[in-house]
């Protein structure tokens, strides 16, 4: 049986009916008004099985339809949404369609036969809407993947950091001190990913504590910029973008970027990150997250959250490990040792200089060898960052061909030479001019208390009206109110190739009859 479908309605004797003429066909669950509906919708979207359908009655006590669904629709997005109603005035279809996200609207007494069509289009939609939604997650993962190997592969010193900060976060999610969001973990992620354009000699250099030029710490201080517009550029993550850009802004205004936001006016996540960025800079000198490493944070606080500050230290503060003692190396004993052990041998002054020779021809074989292995990393580092522009490159053309896709997704129809003189012919009709006749594509415009029908209209002029009157008057296309003001839902909603059917009611034709 098909996703679990979600009856509302405050009427305990309707549920009960509906629940008898609906059995084995549905999985059904009921609930009897409002808040036990969002109640049930919560509990099942924790268990990871969201309702397929929501059929909810307009007038409940308490809480009316439009409140709940829009509640069920912030706890299960890709939930679909019908509503039942007994008020068929205009005004409560459009309040219903842009406050409850509503897939379809049915009058009460709903024939059963109507309703269980209805209910079947809209778990064919959510199907859609599950696939399309794995279909994203799987290649965001897939970008984000590509984005932390580059990272893991170009540079040791980046990946250790970002890794530890990865970790930090993982933890403080699992033990409750921030709530458990993929933006944050995916932000922790790819926080580092603009010290990719920072020369691996620059990073080494900040990394060993020496001083840097002005010139140097600029650079260093881009490198969250960098990382922003290498992230805003994927699908979903402009928030995620702007805490990484943020990463390095203080609570007290101070750091990068000089204009940016301050206090609470900074991205929480941002806020977390600076903290967890700073902490994992001291990790490498105090060599854990002890009270010597929150030590050398005390000194900044001011740049914190206290209150994040204080939640990351009770979560990953360590006791101080025990101070370990140095080894002895035995691998070059004192030179009285050396004396005593060669005169014990007998051996002669010409013999300690050969030593001393081979010795240096060893050493200077040694050297040799080393800068062949520095020379041969040298190559192999240019070689890898070479790698990463390519695939950066690769990356943006990507991210650039979806931005182009999914804005051409929403642009205007192209032009039909007829479809402006049915547009006319309507606008006539609605102004009592026109009550029957042909419209110009040879099928039938009929006019009826302020509401205009034309039919056989093709597929091109379908999508240019639908276009225009949208925007004017409450549109029904092939029997469906139309939602969206999109060039996409449009189109899809002009299925028919020359048979399709517009139904427009002016809003100022339908407040006129009201009047009357």
């Amino acid at each position: 049986m098909e996703g679990p479908v979600l009856i509302v309605d405050d009427d305990a004797n309707l549920l009960l009916s509906l629940r008898r003429q609906l059995v084995g066909k549905f999985n059904l669950v009921t609930a009897q008004g409002g808040p036990e509906a969002i109640e049930v919708a919560r509990t099942a979207q924790a268990r990871n099985a969201p309702f397929a359908v929501v059929v909810c009655d307009m007038r409940m006590p308490e809480m009316d339809g439009l409140q709940t669904l829009a509640h069920i629709h912030e706890i299960s997005p890709h939930t679909v949404l019908l509503m039942l109603t007994g008020n068929s005035d205009q005004q409560t279809t459009i309040n219903a369609i842009n406050s409850g996200h509503i897939f379809r609207f049915y009058n009460k007494p709903c024939p059963i036969p109507t309703l269980e069509i209805g209910i079947n289009e809209a778990i064919t939609k959510f199907k859609m809407l599950q696939a399309e939604h794995e279909i994203l997650e799987k290649t965001l993962a897939g970008s984000i993947k590509v984005l932390i190997d580059l990272v893991s592969s170009t540079n040791p010193i980046i990946s250790r950091q970002a890794k530890r900060i990865r970790d930090y976060v993982r933890k403080l999610t699992v033990d409750g001190q921030f709530p458990c969001h993929w933006q944050l973990e995916i932000a922790s992620s790819l926080a580092l990913i603009g010290q990719l354009s920072v020369p691996l000699e620059l990073v080494q250099k900040r990394h060993a504590g020496r001083s840097l030029s002005a010139e140097e710490q600029s650079t260093l201080d881009g490198a969250p910029e960098i990382a922003r517009n290498l992230v805003i550029n994927i699908p979903r993550l402009g928030k995620v973008a702007e805490s990484i850009y943020l990463q390095d802004r203080g609570f007290d205004g101070s750091g990068f970027p000089d204009d940016g936001p301050v206090g609470a006016g900074i991205p929480r996540d941002a806020r977390i990150l600076k903290v967890l960025k700073d902490l994992s800079e001291a990790v490498e000198v105090a060599g854990a997250p002890d009270k010597n490493a929150f030590a050398l944070l005390e000194a900044k606080k001011a740049q914190y959250d206290l209150e994040i500050f204080e939640k990351i230290r009770q979560c990953l503060e360590v006791p101080p490990a025990e101070e370990k003692k140095p080894l002895e190396d035995n691998s070059n004993p004192p030179v009285s040792d050396m004396a005593a052990a060669d005169e014990h041998a007998g051996s002669s002054m010409p013999t300690q200089k050969a030593a001393i020779r081979n010795t240096a021809i060893s050493s200077s074989s040694r050297m040799s060898a080393n800068g062949q292995k520095a020379m041969s990393s040298r190559k192999r580092r240019r070689f890898r960052m070479l790698r990463t522009a390519a695939v950066i490159a690769i990356f943006l053309g990507a991210a650039g061909g979806l931005a182009f896709f999914y804005s051409n997704k929403s642009s205007q129809p192209p032009n039909d030479a007829n479809a402006s003189e049915l547009i006319s012919q309507m606008q006539m009709a609605a102004q009592g001019n026109i009550t029957s006749a042909s419209n110009v594509y040879g099928g039938k415009l009929s006019a009826k208390d302020g509401n205009i029908q034309v039919d056989e209209i093709p597929r091109s002029a379908c999508i240019q009206v639908s276009w225009k009157l949208i925007k004017t008057g409450m549109l029904s296309i092939n029997g469906l109110v139309a939602q969206r003001v999109t060039g996409a839902s449009i189109s899809k909603q002009c299925d028919s190739a020359n048979a399709n059917v517009l139904a427009w009611a002016p809003y100022q034709a339908n407040e006129k009859a009201e009047e009357e």
